[in-house]
């Protein structure tokens, strides 16, 4: 019995997520085309599609850049901030 290949994983930047929002609102272009147009499967489009307003408003607010593919944070802002100084610290000296 030989398992199922599974197909090559697409990690978008948010730019692509960006246009592909932009493509999605513009209309004309099915939204199966557009997944295949991509190389993405049609549930994905669909998370792109119900994640939107969190990913507009993370680019609204320069809180990622576009070239970025996850818009993951730390747990602890404070705590990573304390850290890089101490880095930045220990490095000059």
């Amino acid at each position: 019995m030989t398992m199922a290949t599974r197909g090559p994983y697409r990690a978008l930047d948010l730019a692509t997520k960006v246009k592909i929002l932009k493509e999605v609102k513009v209309g004309g272009t099915a939204k199966q085309d557009i997944a295949r147009e991509y190389g993405i499967k049609p549930n994905t489009l669909s998370n792109i599609l119900k994640s939107k307003r969190s990913l507009l408003d993370a680019l609204e607010n320069d809180q990622f850049k576009f070239s970025r593919k996850r818009m993951c944070t730390g747990t602890h802002p404070e705590l990573e901030k304390a850290l890089l100084v101490w880095i930045q610290e220990a490095r000059s000296n």
